[in-house]
């Protein structure tokens, strides 16, 4: 059973890892993230209480900042910042949550695959795209 993404505890770990106060650690968003916005020793507080999350992009950039390791298998994640926030979501879910979630992109996956293989037109589109 694998165990449940701890995005606040990541957050703290990584702040920790760096030697970075809350602060410092807003700071050095600040100027990765190219916006003051949302970046304050109160957001920092927030994330690592887990009363808010970082979204995909801030937590790269944390990743990045901190050169702590990713909370989340890294590498097909790291280059692809779409799987890697689809990990994140998932993993954020409880348990029977994330089967049924799962099986719907199973489900889904399957019938896109039926789709192509009955009209073979719309992968040389999708290619040309």
């Amino acid at each position: 059973m694998r165990k449940h993404l701890d995005i606040p505890g990541w957050v703290l770990k990584a702040r920790r890892h760096a030697g970075l106060s809350q602060e410092e650690l807003a700071a050095k968003l600040i100027l990765t993230m190219g916006s003051e916005r949302g970046y304050t020793k109160a957001n920092m507080s927030h994330w690592e209480k887990g009363r808010h999350s970082p979204n995909i992009e801030q937590v790269l950039a944390i990743a990045d900042i901190t050169r702590y390791p990713l909370p989340f298998p890294s590498s097909t994640t790291s280059t692809d910042p779409l799987l890697a926030e689809a990990v994140m979501i998932l993993a954020q879910l409880d348990q029977s949550v994330r089967l049924k979630a799962l099986e719907l992109l199973k489900v889904f996956t399957a019938s896109h695959e039926q789709q192509e293989e009955s009209h073979p037109s719309m992968k040389s589109r999708q290619a040309a795209a």
